[in-house]
Parts: structure tokens; C-alpha cells; sequence
């Protein structure tokens, strides 16, 4: 009898042993070949760094090589001016638009068909996941109907909220004090944590992917990242700006183009899940 104990040293299971005494064994008689095979550490190392792979710093770049390839070979043309938009043309002014966020993707056209017919050749390729009609990508909201797109990042603003303490905050009407001017540090003004500051202009500066009214405030208050103060603070851009937790924000109306209406769907690519090793 025995056991065979875990990583942490704890019993993982008894075992017991049958003694077949196979020393009287005579070859060629009770037996012709032996063979007990062994991995040697260096494929056993080799296998664990391949399924480690995808946590690597290189692994994006991987990967951006790899989908890359397939839109080549699968006819698309990748913009000189974007490296992570697609377009594919089809016959009788069809188009399909693929762009792509490292492992997230998001796609337009103006055709069924070509919809579908990517939908499986990208399953067929990748380990994917098909999110459907985009509703929701890296934190904006996106609503779809008849009469066009709105886009806006409610969510997010209420976690920006929450995150630096204003939920309670008083709604302010205007995204920067009208008038203000702001100057370095001085002496007797009331520092604040930088780091702090900087997460907080961080979280504006990706707000304004919707609310392009705060790109100015938000410019503003970024140069004074190295000694903030508070009045660097509570001049510039407020998360409690009315609109910031009002509805969607940004508009896109349909034009009157029948079937060859866009919309947008939504593609997610398994590829920040580390592979198991068996």
C-alpha cells in the first residue's frame, strides 16, 4: 500500500500495488521487447512555455500576425492608414468592415450573405466567441434601432464616479469653470496626490471617446500632471457634468439607404484565456 501526495504535500489518493514478479520472465519466451518511455524536462518545459505563450508580452504581436494572415488570404485589404481595419469588397458594391481591438472585433457591412459566410469562416479558424448585435465594446454603450446609432459610456462614468469618491457630488453645468486660468504649482496652494490625478485624468481622457465637449477641459488639466493641486481639481473637467450621467450621447443617424443599411456586430476571440495544460 501507498499514497501519492498533492503539490502542498496532502494525500491525493492511496494507492495499491500488485507484485506480478516479472524477474522470472525469460526473454523471447515470456516477452520480446521492453520499452518504458520517459519525457525528458526539456519537452516538458517546451510544452509548458507554448501553453504560456498567450501571457507573454509578444503574444499581441502574435496574434496581430496570425488574424492578419487569415484577412489576407480571405481577400481583405487592410488600410494603409489603420492596421487594425479591414475591408473586404464584394460584387455589386457588397462591403464588409472588420476592425479589430487586439482580441476584440467588430464588423459592419451591407450584406447577409457576407455576414454569414464570415461568421463561419472565423469559427471555423479561431477559438470565437459571437457576441452578436453590438451592444456593449471596451466599456461604450451602443444602442441600435431603426432611426440610427447612439453611443455613450453611462457605466462608465458611474464607476469613475464612485471610484474618486463624487457619486454624491452636486451636478455642475458647464465641463470646466467658465473663465479659469490655470498656472503651475505656487507657493500656500494645496498639493494632491499625483497619482491620484493621474488616474483621474486617465479616466477622463478615455470618457471623451463619447464626449468630445470634454476634450478641451480634459487637454487642460493634463499638463499640470507632475505637481496638481487642488485647484487644478476642482477647476477642470468634473465626472458629475450633467451629461456624463445622462443617456447616449452620440448620434449617428441612418441615411436613407434601404437595404444597403450598416450595422454592427460583435466578435470576441478567446485569446487572453491561458490554455490548460493536459
Amino acid at each position: 500500500m501507498g499514497t501519492k501526495l498533492n503539490e502542498k504535500g496532502d494525500v491525493d489518493k492511496h494507492m495499491a500495488r500488485l507484485v506480478a514478479k516479472g524477474y522470472p520472465q525469460r526473454q523471447g519466451i515470456d516477452y520480446n521487447e521492453v520499452l518504458a518511455p520517459v519525457a525528458r524536462w526539456d519537452t516538458i518545459r517546451t510544452i509548458l512555455a507554448l501553453a504560456a505563450h498567450k501571457g507573454l508580452k509578444h503574444a499581441p504581436r502574435a496574434w496581430y500576425s496570425r488574424i492578419e494572415t487569415y484577412f489576407a488570404k480571405e481577400g481583405f485589404e487592410k488600410c494603409f492608414c489603420e492596421h487594425t481595419l479591414f475591408i473586404k469588397s464584394g460584387d455589386k458594391g457588397k462591403l464588409l468592415i472588420v476592425s479589430l481591438y487586439v482580441d476584440d472585433l467588430i464588423f459592419t457591412g451591407n450584406d447577409e450573405d457576407m455576414f454569414k459566410s464570415f461568421k463561419e469562416s472565423m469559427k471555423k479558424e479561431f477559438d470565437m466567441s459571437d457576441l452578436g448585435r453590438m451592444k456593449y465594446f471596451l466599456g461604450v454603450e451602443v444602442v441600435q434601432n431603426s432611426d440610427g446609432i447612439f453611443i455613450c459610456q453611462r457605466k462608465y462614468a458611474k464607476e469613475v464616479l464612485e471610484k474618486f469618491g463624487m457619486e454624491t457630488s452636486n451636478p455642475v453645468n458647464n465641463p470646466i469653470v467658465p473663465g479659469c486660468q490655470l498656472s503651475k504649482s505656487e507657493s500656500g496652494a494645496v498639493n494632491m496626490d499625483a497619482t491620484e490625478y493621474k488616474q483621474l485624468v486617465g479616466s477622463l481622457l478615455y470618457l471623451t471617446a463619447t464626449r468630445p465637449d470634454l476634450m478641451y477641459a480634459v487637454g487642460l488639466i493634463s499638463r499640470y500632471m507632475e505637481k496638481p493641486t487642488e485647484m487644478h481639481l476642482l477647476t477642470g473637467p468634473a465626472p458629475e457634468f450633467p451629461g456624463n450621467r445622462s443617456g447616449p450621447s452620440l448620434f449617428r443617424h441612418h441615411p436613407d439607404a434601404g437595404p444597403t443599411k450598416l450595422k454592427l456586430e460583435t466578435f470576441y476571440q478567446n485569446f487572453g484565456r491561458v490554455s490548460p495544460v493536459k
